[in-house]
C-alpha cells in the first residue's frame, strides 16, 4: 500500500540531510511509496529517486520548478541556478542536464502528486520571496481538470475500440485462409487485398481501403493498434466518432494514394501505419491550434510524440521493408483533415460549424487521394504477375522433381524386369515425357523480379526439363531381331546427352549455393 501525506517523525528512522546542517524541524513534509521517499522542508527537497549525483537541493540553489511530461510520465522538474561546473543546457547526444534534475512523480498516487507540486512551489516562492497566495492551481491541477474534461466527452472512444476490433478481425480472418500467424508471404497478402500499383493500375482502386486493414504478422498489428489506442482514444475526445471515423479513413487512404508513387510501385504495402500517423498528426494539429489554452504539460507531451514520430519516419527512411510513404502521406492528410475539422474545446463552436467542416474536410480528401492515385507513374514491376507465378514455380519445380523420381524408378525397373531398350524407350516416352513437358510449361510462365536470387535456378530447371522432354520424345527405331534402340537422329541425341549432363551440373551447383546463402 502506498501511504499517504503524514510526518516525517512517523519515519524518523530514514537518514535526512546527509552531509548537510540539519533542516528546520518546522513544516517537513514526508511522502513514502513502497520503494522510495520524497521530504519536502522549508530549506530543501531530498529524494533518492533526483537525477543526477545530487539528492538533496536547497531551494536557494534553484531557479525554477515546474512539470514535464515523457512518455506518460510527469516528472518534477527543477532547473538550478547557474553553478560553475554545470549548464543547464542539455547536448543533443543527452537526455538529461546535471543542473535540471527531475523527479518522476507517476509513483505517488494522483492527490499526492498535486500536494507535491504545490507545496514545492510554495517552499521554492517562498525562499525567492515570489510567493502569491492568489495564484492559480497547480499545472497537475489544471491538467487533471482538463483531462476530467475530455474524459466527460467521450468516457469509452467506441470508434477506436470499432476500428482496432475490425483490424484484428480482419487478421484472424486471414488466418483462418492460411496465413502465418507471425509472417504472412507478400504473395498471399496481395491475395487478401494489399496495396500494389501494378493492380490499382488495372482498375483494383479498392486495394487503398482493403490494405489498411491488412497486416504481415501479430507483431505488426499489435504495434499498429497500440499506436491507434493511445492517439486514437485522445482524437475521439477531441473529435469525437464520426469525425475521428474521417480522419482515420482519409488519412489511410491518403497514405495508401501515396504509396502508388514510392513502395507500393515494387511492393505489396498492407497496414494500418498509415492511418495511425494521420490520428497523430490529427492530434498534433489539433494541440499546436489550442497551444494557448491548453495546459503546458500537455503540450509537452505533444512534443514528446512530435520528436517519436521524426524517428520513426527516420527509421522508415534508413531501413529497408516500411512502407514510409504512406507514413508521410497519412500523417499530412491527418494533419489537413484536423486543420479543417471543428474540435470540442468548445462545444457550441463545434456544433455550429460541424457539417460545413466535415462536408469541406471529406472533399478535400476526395481531391487529394483521386489525385494522387490518378498520378502515380506506370508500375515498375507487375507485382501481381509475379505473385500469380509463384505458385507456378512451386507446381513447375514438383512436376520436374516427380518427372526425376519416375525415371529413376523406371530404370529401376527396367534393370529389374530385363527390359529391352526399345521397351523402356517406349515407356519413358509414354510416360516420363509428358511429365517433364508439364514442368516446363509452368517453369517457362513464371516471373520473377530482377534481383531474385532463384533466377539461375528457374533458368537451369527450365532448361533441363526442355532437353528431358526432347530426349524422351525423341523417335526411335527399333529393328526386328535387335533389342538395341536406334536413335531417329542419332547427332541430336549425343547433342541431347551432353547439353542435359552439362545443365545437370549446372543445377546442382546453383541448389548448393542457395543452401549456402540460407540464414
Amino acid at each position: 500500500m502506498r501511504d499517504r501525506l503524514v510526518r516525517v517523525d512517523t519515519f524518523s528512522h530514514i537518514p535526512l540531510g546527509i552531509g548537510m546542517d540539519p533542516f528546520s524541524q518546522n513544516d517537513r513534509l514526508f511522502f513514502k511509496t513502497s520503494q522510495s521517499y520524497l521530504v519536502l522542508t522549508n530549506d530543501a527537497i531530498e529524494s533518492p529517486d533526483l537525477t543526477g549525483d545530487r539528492k538533496i537541493i536547497r531551494w536557494t540553489e534553484i531557479a525554477d520548478i515546474g512539470t514535464q511530461r515523457v512518455n506518460h510520465k510527469t516528472l518534477l522538474k527543477i532547473t538550478l541556478k547557474d553553478i560553475p561546473g554545470q549548464t543547464t543546457k542539455r547536448p543533443w547526444w543527452r537526455f538529461g542536464s546535471a543542473a535540471q534534475p527531475t523527479l518522476d512523480l507517476t509513483v505517488y498516487e494522483k492527490a499526492d502528486r498535486e500536494k507535491i507540486l504545490d507545496e514545492a512551489s510554495a517552499r521554492f516562492s517562498r525562499v525567492t520571496r515570489t510567493w502569491d497566495s492568489t495564484a492559480a492551481p497547480s499545472q497537475l491541477a489544471a491538467e487533471r481538470e482538463f483531462d476530467k474534461r475530455m474524459q466527460s466527452l467521450a468516457p469509452h472512444p467506441w470508434m477506436i475500440y470499432a476500428l482496432i476490433a475490425m483490424n484484428v478481425l480482419v487478421f484472424v480472418g486471414t488466418l483462418v485462409l492460411g496465413a502465418n500467424f507471425m509472417q504472412i508471404p507478400a504473395d498471399k497478402l496481395l491475395r487478401f487485398g494489399g496495396n500494389a500499383a501494378s493492380e490499382v493500375q488495372r482498375g483494383q482502386w479498392w486495394r487503398l481501403l482493403s490494405s489498411m486493414f491488412l497486416h504481415g504478422g501479430i507483431m505488426h498489428l499489435l504495434l499498429n493498434m497500440y499506436g491507434l489506442y493511445v492517439y486514437g482514444a485522445v482524437v475521439e475526445r477531441i473529435y469525437g466518432k464520426r469525425l475521428t471515423a474521417l480522419i482515420y479513413l482519409g488519412s489511410g487512404l491518403m497514405g495508401s494514394a501515396l504509396s502508388l508513387h514510392f513502395s507500393a510501385q515494387h511492393a505489396v504495402s498492407v497496414g494500418a501505419s498509415g492511418a495511425v500517423f494521420g490520428i497523430a498528426g490529427a492530434l498534433l494539429v489539433a494541440v499546436y491550434q489550442h497551444r494557448e489554452k491548453l495546459p503546458k504539460v500537455f503540450s509537452s507531451q505533444m512534443m514528446g510524440m512530435g520528436i517519436y514520430i521524426v524517428y520513426a519516419l527516420f527509421q522508415g527512411f534508413t531501413n529497408a521493408g516500411i512502407d514510409n510513404a504512406a507514413h508521410v502521406g497519412g500523417m499530412i492528410g491527418g494533419g489537413i483533415i484536423a486543420y479543417i475539422l471543428p474540435e470540442r474545446f468548445d462545444m457550441a463552436s463545434f456544433r455550429a460549424s460541424f457539417s460545413n467542416r466535415a462536408v469541406t474536410a471529406m472533399a478535400v480528401a476526395c481531391i487529394g487521394i483521386l489525385g494522387l492515385a490518378a498520378t502515380a507513374p506506370k508500375a515498375t514491376v507487375d507485382i501481381g504477375r509475379i505473385s500469380e507465378t509463384a505458385l507456378l514455380f512451386e507446381r513447375g519445380s514438383k512436376r520436374f522433381d516427380d518427372a526425376i523420381t519416375a525415371m529413376q524408378q523406371l530404370f529401376q525397373r527396367s534393370q529389374a524386369e530385363k527390359m529391352t531398350e526399345c521397351d523402356t524407350a517406349n515407356a519413358a516416352r509414354l510416360s516420363i515425357a509428358p511429365m517433364f513437358k508439364a514442368a516446363a510449361d509452368d517453369l517457362s510462365q513464371v516471373v520473377l523480379r530482377a534481383n531474385d536470387p532463384r533466377t539461375k535456378l528457374l533458368e537451369h530447371s527450365l532448361h533441363l526439363s526442355k532437353l528431358m522432354h526432347e530426349s524422351f520424345a525423341m523417335k526411335t527405331i527399333c529393328e526386328s531381331g535387335n533389342r538395341k534402340l536406334i536413335p531417329a537422329n542419332p547427332a541430336r541425341r549425343t547433342e541431347l546427352q551432353a547439353e542435359i549432363v552439362r545443365t545437370a551440373k549446372l543445377l546442382n551447383q546453383e541448389v548448393e549455393t542457395l543452401k549456402k546463402k540460407r540464414p
